[in-house]
């Protein structure tokens, strides 16, 4: 019991600590302008899974990315997205003898980048993570505090039903008479 209590207690440290963080993670980003990154993704698209992508990344605020393929899957394919230009479609280059000759505009959500993903081309970086985290973060809170209440209202009726069960076994062996005179 003693173990259970300590871990409990680590856990409501360790739950807090993550609170906090959470909290803090939108401020800590406001200031950061552009960064680039070497990112790593491996996505089930449809019930299957695609081959495992190395990008090479470079964002800037407001939503400008530059993506270049690394690894064998897509070798050397390049995207550029910047809202606001160009029809707010994104810009790709396919390596390949013929295709390497052309750049095509695609938009973000459509089939071709939809077809090698899922999510749309413009939803990305770590803004979108730190917006995904706390959204979700919030609505667990809110789904906790929800659930908490209907645990505290199941338990006030499971309550009152037992608290009428008893009575009604009363009733149940008193006659009409019996109930009328006892109101008397």
């Amino acid at each position: 019991m003693f173990v259970c209590l300590l871990c409990s207690s680590s856990m409501s440290q360790a739950s807090d600590e993550l609170l906090q963080w959470i909290k803090q993670m939108p401020a800590a980003y406001a200031g950061v302008k552009d960064y680039t990154a070497i990112f790593t993704r491996g996505e089930v698209l449809r019930g299957k899974q695609r081959p495992e992508e190395t990008i090479a990344l470079k964002f800037r605020e407001p939503l400008q990315v530059y993506m270049k393929w690394l690894s064998e899957s897509g070798k050397d394919r390049e995207a550029i997205f910047v809202k606001g230009r160009d029809g707010d479609k994104v810009l790709v280059h396919e390596p390949g003898w013929i295709s390497g000759h052309f750049t095509v505009l695609l938009p973000p959500d459509g089939p071709t980048i939809m077809g090698r993903s899922r999510h749309p081309f413009d939803d990305i970086g770590i803004g979108r993570i730190i917006e995904l985290i706390t959204s979700t973060f919030n609505h667990a809170q809110r789904a906790a505090v929800f659930f908490r209440a209907a645990e505290i209202a199941h338990l006030q009726i499971a309550g009152l039903v037992r608290f009428f069960e008893g009575r009604s076994n009363q009733f149940d062996d008193a006659t009409d008479a019996d109930f009328v005179e006892g109101m008397a």
